[in-house]
């Protein structure tokens, strides 16, 4: 397996969709070496939009999920795009 780091690169950011972002961190309790950045793409931050959007999903549960993810490593920078 080729690591970031062997080929050169000392910060990797991460984007996600946040839905699974607390079962995550409930699981592994870490995140990978050089972690940089976490961006979390929602579509909306209308709860009843979303749930729409998603077919079924739950803002909250993202909002769980960065709450999880500050309280593990308080200091990552999480960005929020909103698409």
């Amino acid at each position: 397996m080729v690591r970031s780091r062997d080929v050169g690169m000392t910060r990797v950011g991460v984007t996600t969709n946040g839905m699974l972002l607390e079962p995550y961190v409930k699981t592994k309790q870490s995140f990978p070496d050089g972690l940089a950045m976490l961006t979390v793409s929602l579509d909306t931050t209308d709860p009843a939009r979303f749930k729409s959007v998603t077919r079924g999903g739950k803002l909250d549960v993202v909002f769980n999920g960065l709450k999880a993810v500050k309280s593990l490593k308080p200091d990552l920078p999480i960005r929020v795009n909103k698409v």
